[in-house]
């Protein structure tokens, strides 16, 4: 991308303040990120999920599979649940939801110091894509829903504190539907509070030589946990995240960039001296097991 004579830098929100970061190769997981892009090409891309796969008086995918990648395969968790999103499901590549009683389709992206958001609403015809150079940033996604609601003629949303309080940035107050007041109010943070609450951090119950080494998955690769002057750190996939120890063998891992803590789970073992194993919670899908990388060294 930087060979370009117009390109983005990667931006990252820091004491208040947005300060330039530096850019990362992500060869290793390819297509996560991988392709660089403007407005022209992906309002190309939108039309031609717009059109069911024909481009230019061309069919290159039938409307057959299109229908079939636009339609819900499986359901899936989501940060938005509330009473203008309130069911999330995947599809084969894409995130479809009903937005405010229409059908939606969309999907958005995160790397380091840029987010992005593509949607489009098949039935009216309309297709948005929003991108940022700020990391983990939800201006893509308020940007998004404000111009869906103007194109549809829908009272408007303040989406901006509407989402910052679902991502748990402001405290929340219980939605209440004003056109059905006796409704039961929809709780729509509950399980991303539960998801964003701080972990309880105490000193850890045995050596950190103990954890310490490298863990493998046959999809995922390569997990490396190290002993720093601070700690014990992850490494996976060349992203460094720092890790805080919150009793019974677990961890609290910050992914710095995305602003997400995930639980590291490990299993020692039997004379419970040294770790085995590693469980994450890393699938999207609602009761999935997490995922288990064993130690190799």
């Amino acid at each position: 991308m930087q060979l370009q004579p117009d390109y983005s830098y990667p931006y990252m929100e820091k004491d208040g303040k947005n300060t330039r970061i530096p850019f990362r190769a992500i060869d290793a997981i390819g297509p996560a990120g991988s392709i660089n892009s403007n407005l022209v090409d992906m309002i190309a891309w939108l039309q031609f999920q717009l059109h069911q796969g024909q481009w230019e008086g061309s069919s290159l995918i039938s409307k057959e599979q299109m229908k079939i990648m636009h339609s819900p395969q499986m359901p899936s968790d989501s940060p938005f649940i509330s009473q203008e999103l309130p069911v999330s499901t995947y599809g084969l590549g894409w995130m479809i939801e009903p937005y405010r009683g229409h059908a939606m389709i969309h999907h958005g992206g995160a790397i380091d110091g840029f987010a992005s958001q593509v949607a489009f609403l098949p039935e009216e015809q309309i297709g948005i894509v929003v991108l940022s150079n700020t990391n983990g940033s939800i201006i893509p996604y308020t940007v998004a829903f404000h111009i869906m609601d103007r194109l549809l003629g829908l009272e408007p949303v303040n989406w901006s504190s509407k989402l910052s309080k679902l991502m748990g940035k402001e405290p929340s107050e219980p939605e209440t539907n004003p056109e059905n007041p006796l409704e039961v109010p929809i709780q729509a943070d509950t399980a991303v509070e539960e998801n964003i609450e701080e972990p309880h951090i105490i000193p850890c119950d045995r050596p950190y030589t103990a954890y310490a080494g490298i863990y493998t998955h046959p999809g995922y690769g390569e997990m490396s946990i190290q002993e720093t002057t601070d700690g014990l750190q992850a490494t996976f996939n060349a992203i460094e995240m720092p890790m805080e120890y919150t009793g019974k063998d677990t961890f609290s891992v910050e992914f710095v960039l995305f602003g997400l803590k995930i639980t590291y789970t490990f299993t020692l073992n039997e004379s419970s001296e040294v770790a085995q194993s590693i469980s994450i919670p890393l699938l999207l899908e609602p009761g999935t097991k997490p995922i288990e990388f064993i130690r190799v060294s």
